[in-house]
C-alpha cells in the first residue's frame, strides 16, 4: 500500500535513504510544438539560429512564396503542402522528406532525402543514402554548397557524412517510360546568392559563405562514377579529419574536378585485401584504428600535377596517390568496400 501511495503522490528524490535516479528527459524544459514548425506563411522570409532546434523534429507546411533556413541540427524534417519556396535545411540526423510541393529549391544535409508527388524540385544536396524520389517530376540535383561557421560542428553532431554524398545517385521508385523524372548539374544554382542574402535579415548571427575553398562539404562532380585510366586517388589514413579538409581545400583552390570522395573504417584485414602491396601495410596498420580512411578522385589534365602538389606541399604523412591506369583494381575494391559500409 505504501509503494502505492507513493506511486501516486510522487517519487521523492530520497526514500529511505535510497537516492532516486534521475534521468536526462527529466531535466529537459518543456518544448512548445509551435517553436519547431513554420506552418500557413506566404511571402515571407523565416528562419532559425543556431541551438534553437536542437536536433528535435522540424515541420515545414502550407507554405508559399516564403524564403526559410533552418540553421541548426535536426533530428529530421518534413515539408508538406509547399508552393514557390526556397529553404535551407540545416544537418539532419535522419531523414528528410518533401511532399506534395511544388517548385521548391531546397539546400540540405541529412541521412536521407525523400520526396512523393512532388513536380519542379532545384535541390542541392549532401546525402549519405541514395536519394528517393516517387511519383515526383522534373527534379534537378545539385551539389551542397554553402558553409558558415557552425556547419560543421552540426555535421558531427548530426552524424552528416561530409565525405560520403551520394547527391546524385537517386533512386526513382517510379520511372517514367518517356522521359526521366530527374536531371543532375554540376552548376551551383543563380537563386543561392539571393537565399543567402535574404535570411541574412532574419538570422544575422550566420553569415554564409559560397565560395568553394570555403565549402565544408566538398564540391563534387559524380559520385558513384566507376573510376577511370585518368582517375587519380588520393587516399589519406588516419587521423585523417584536419588532413583530409587541407587536401579539398587545396584542390579548391587549383579548381581541379574532384569526381567524388569516400570515407569509411578499413581495418587491418580490410587494408591487406583492398590495397596490397600498394601501400606499407606495416606502416599503417597502426593508424587505422585511429579513425576513417578518407580518399579523393580527381580526373582531368592537370589531376596527376595536383596530387603531386599536395603530397610534396601539405606533407601529410600518411598521403598515397593511387592512379586508374596502373591500379583501377584498387580503386574499385575501396569504393565497393565504403558502398557496403553506406546506411541503406
Amino acid at each position: 500500500m505504501g509503494g502505492l501511495l507513493t506511486l501516486f503522490r510522487g517519487t521523492p528524490e530520497v526514500e529511505n535513504n535510497v537516492v532516486q535516479k534521475k534521468y536526462t528527459w527529466d531535466e529537459r524544459p518543456p518544448i512548445d510544438p509551435e517553436t519547431l514548425r513554420f506552418h500557413h506563411l506566404t511571402g515571407q522570409v523565416v528562419g532559425k539560429e543556431p541551438g534553437s532546434i536542437n536536433s528535435e523534429q522540424f515541420n515545414i507546411d502550407n507554405c508559399k512564396e516564403c524564403t526559410i533556413a533552418l540553421f541548426d541540427a535536426m533530428a529530421s524534417v518534413m515539408i508538406d503542402d509547399c508552393s514557390n519556396c526556397t529553404v535551407f535545411i540545416g544537418p539532419t540526423q535522419s531523414s528528410i522528406f518533401v511532399r506534395n510541393c511544388t517548385n521548391m529549391r531546397i539546400v540540405a544535409a541529412c541521412q536521407q532525402f525523400r520526396t512523393r508527388d512532388c513536380t519542379d524540385i532545384d535541390v542541392c544536396l549532401c546525402c549519405h543514402t541514395l536519394p528517393i524520389i516517387e511519383a515526383t517530376s522534373q527534379v534537378t540535383f545539385r551539389c551542397f554548397r554553402g558553409s558558415y561557421f557552425m556547419l560543421a560542428g552540426q555535421m558531427t553532431k548530426s552524424k552528416t557524412s561530409i565525405y560520403n554524398n551520394n547527391w546524385c545517385r537517386t533512386y526513382d521508385f517510379t520511372k517514367s517510360k518517356v522521359q526521366p523524372n530527374f536531371s543532375v548539374s554540376t552548376e551551383a544554382p543563380t537563386w543561392l546568392p539571393e537565399l543567402f542574402s535574404k535570411v541574412s535579415e532574419v538570422v544575422p548571427s550566420v553569415t554564409v559563405s559560397l565560395k568553394p575553398e570555403d565549402s565544408i562539404v566538398p564540391i563534387t562532380s559524380q559520385p558513384g562514377k566507376s573510376c577511370t585510366d585518368e582517375s587519380v586517388v588520393l587516399v589519406v589514413f588516419p587521423p585523417a579529419e584536419r588532413s583530409a579538409k587541407k587536401v579539398w581545400k587545396r584542390i579548391a583552390e587549383v579548381g581541379c574536378t574532384l569526381v567524388q570522395t569516400k570515407g569509411c573504417k578499413v581495418d587491418a584485414e580490410d587494408a591487406q585485401r583492398i590495397f596490397g602491396e600498394v601501400i606499407d601495410q606495416e606502416k599503417v596498420a597502426g593508424a587505422l584504428p585511429k579513425g576513417d580512411v578518407v580518399c579523393f578522385e580527381l580526373v582531368g589534365d592537370n589531376a596527376v600535377d595536383v596530387a603531386d602538389a599536395i603530397r610534396e606541399d601539405l606533407a601529410i604523412p600518411l598521403l598515397t596517390t593511387i592512379k586508374g591506369s596502373e591500379h583501377s583494381q584498387v580503386i574499385r575494391e575501396l569504393y565497393s568496400h565504403a558502398d557496403a559500409l553506406m546506411k541503406i
